[in-house]
């Protein structure tokens, strides 16, 4: 997606455009597709510290490509986003029983409590070039007085009592770096 963005802007004759990007990067850090990693993920889950689980699904960086991805284009993501997680699942049942064996099974049902084991996950993102993450209060637009705000994640939102999404929104106010003399501007 960041090579196909940087062919159409350098087709526009500015390959280094300000430009925000982001989305569901599913930075979940378990690899997919076969069954030794099905095997492999399930005892990640099961085993692991319960708190550094937590830490590794909310902070992914680290184990993720795609986030990494970004610097590589010229992107930040520090300032962009807040630490919040952006997706939940309850881990109550096996999503593809026929992957494991029989006595993986019965220690998967050992290990999760009746009501679930709760993933929290970081999975959306957003990067920027060419731009500035604002903070809270950093500009205050002349004609409304609205005050920017940091990064932000908008947790449970719900429409009758349903939720909108699997995912959070995650929104990030910006300003623009001039490059040519360093001076921001609106």
């Amino acid at each position: 997606m960041l090579q196909a963005l940087d062919a159409r802007l350098e087709l526009q004759g500015d390959s280094r455009r300000a430009a925000i990007v982001g989305g569901d990067l599913n930075t979940h850090t378990f690899a997919r597709g076969t069954r030794f990693r099905s095997l492999k993920n399930t005892a990640t889950i099961l085993t692991s510290n319960r708190h550094n689980l937590s830490r590794r699904l909310s902070h992914p960086e680290a184990r993720e490509p795609a986030v990494r991805e970004f610097k590589r284009f010229g992107y930040e993501t520090k300032g962009f986003n807040d630490r919040s997680v952006t997706s939940r699942a309850i881990v109550s049942n096996l999503d593809d029983p026929s992957r494991l064996p029989r006595i993986m099974k019965w220690w998967v049902n050992r290990r999760v409590p009746r009501k679930g084991l709760l993933l929290e996950f970081r999975l959306d993102w957003l990067a920027g070039r060419g731009l500035r993450a604002l903070e809270a209060g950093d500009l205050i637009d002349e004609q409304t007085g609205t005050v920017s705000v940091g990064p932000q994640t908008f947790r449970g939102l719900t429409q009758n009592g349903s939720p909108l999404s699997d995912h959070d929104p995650i929104v990030v106010d910006v300003g623009l770096i001039n490059v040519t003399d360093s001076n921001e501007s609106n």
